[in-house]
Parts: C-alpha cells; sequence; structure tokens
C-alpha cells in the first residue's frame, strides 16, 4: 500500500530507497523502459527480437499500421493471459512464502 503525503507525520519524508514499482509511477515506467531497451541493445538479429521489439516494425515516423500492429498485440496477449492464469497459484504461493 502507498504511502501518501499526508499520512506522513509532520516533518517527515518518504524513504526513496523503499519506494516501490506499485506506488512510484517513475520507477514502473523505468523498469518498464528496461524491459524494452536491454532486450534491444544486446540482440543483434532480427531472428532475436522480443515481441515488443518486434511489434515496433509497425509504427513509422510519420505513420502507424495501427491494424497490422493491434492485430499483433490482440494474437500476442492469449498466450501471457494464459500461461498468468495457469500459474496464478504458484506466483502467489511464492508471495507469500516466507523468508527464513
Amino acid at each position: 500500500m502507498a504511502v501518501l503525503a499526508q499520512d506522513l507525520p509532520h516533518g517527515a519524508e518518504r524513504d526513496p530507497i523503499s519506494c516501490s514499482a506499485d506506488s512510484d509511477p517513475p520507477a514502473a515506467s523505468a523498469n518498464n523502459w528496461n524491459d524494452f531497451f536491454f532486450p534491444l541493445v544486446l540482440t543483434t538479429s532480427d531472428n532475436l527480437k522480443t515481441l515488443p521489439q518486434g511489434l515496433t516494425v509497425f509504427v513509422g515516423e510519420f505513420t502507424t499500421d495501427w491494424g497490422v500492429l493491434f492485430t499483433g498485440l490482440t494474437l500476442a496477449a492469449p498466450p501471457i493471459s494464459l500461461l498468468d492464469i495457469v500459474l496464478s497459484k504458484q506466483f502467489i504461493s511464492g508471495i507469500k512464502a516466507r523468508r527464513g
């Protein structure tokens, strides 16, 4: 749960080290940028591009092929959604696991 400035005692400041991506939009966008940028830098072949990088082929400087772009997004979403549904029990148990 995010700690809002009005919830802090008078004179207290929010600790920037303890900010999570959920409560800090700049940190969340930086993480998303890293998910796109690092594979872009490290891949040398078009065959090795990740899905978001492959879909940028349809976005040009002056035009965007919206039909093909959204078709690609629509075809990409179901496998990821299915994987999330199938593995949700493991995700939740991993989050709840106590470290000892």
